[in-house]
């Protein structure tokens, strides 16, 4: 009975063994498509090789330090903006804020919406621990969005009332000759 005890042991470890080998297959073949679809996001925004580096190096970075719970390509986004907004140096020994690729691009590519992304920038700028002028311009933009949108919101009824389309309108019935006609010879047999 002693001799049984420890290759039942045995078989236990090496289902243990065959689990994790499994879950890390699991997890490389989950980073390898979360890889192949970051860049597809990249190269349909044409991202300079410094900002697409960049950008999965601190993703892989945040990866290990936190949970980043929902889709893995809004978290990218996140990492990619910062990374588009560092200054750049140009050829003319200046610098340029930020490499040019829109935040409306990085969301539609991404199939992020603009709060989503707000909220995620949140907890993006904390675990980055970003410095304050870069958090007060994206809570400046999140506030003139909010603004945008209130004002949207009051004047877009207003604005379908008074620019109709002209499939929508009633059609006029028009009027000829026999009809214009009509209306002034009743009109002179009136006086």
């Amino acid at each position: 009975a002693a001799l049984l005890a420890p290759a039942g042991q045995e078989e236990a470890e090496d289902e243990e063994d065959e689990g994790k080998r499994e879950e890390e297959e699991e997890e490389a073949e989950a980073e390898r498509d979360t890889r192949q679809r970051y860049e597809e996001l990249c190269g349909s925004l044409n991202m300079d090789e410094r900002a697409r580096e960049e950008a999965w190096l601190n993703y892989q970075s945040m990866k290990r330090n936190y949970t980043l719970e929902g889709d893995s390509l809004h978290w990218l986004a996140c990492s990619l903006y910062v990374a588009c907004r560092k200054a750049v140096p140009t050829v003319s020994r200046g610098t340029v804020e930020g490499n040019y690729v829109s935040l409306i691009r990085i969301l539609r590519c991404s199939g992020q919406s603009l709060i989503e992304f707000f909220n995620k920038m949140k907890k993006w700028e904390d675990m980055a621990n970003l410095p304050s002028q870069f958090r007060e311009r994206t809570a400046r933009l999140e506030r003139n969005f909010t603004v945008s949108a209130v004002i949207f919101k009051k004047y877009e009824p207003i604005f379908q009332d008074i620019f109709k389309h002209p499939q929508e309108d009633q059609p006029r019935q028009q009027r000829g000759r026999k009809q214009r006609w009509g209306f002034i010879m009743l009109t002179e047999a009136l006086t």
